[in-house]
């Protein structure tokens, strides 16, 4: 799933072990990510064009 952070937001990437880019990325689709849906640090969006889907990775925290 694509997602990207509301504005103003800092919202941490455990498997990446970073900061989601506040033009998002595909992530996999863990309770982490639901979570963080459901709190409205991040939003659902359409993948960009030309992205590339990453492997879904099952680490959830």
């Amino acid at each position: 799933m694509y997602v990207i952070p509301s504005n103003g937001r800092s919202v941490p990437d455990p498997v990446k072990g970073d900061f989601l880019p506040k033009e998002g990325r595909n992530v996999a689709d863990t309770n982490y990510w639901h979570r963080r849906l459901a709190s409205g640090e991040v939003v659902l969006k359409d993948a960009a064009p030309n992205q590339k889907p990453e492997e879904a990775e099952s680490n959830e925290l």
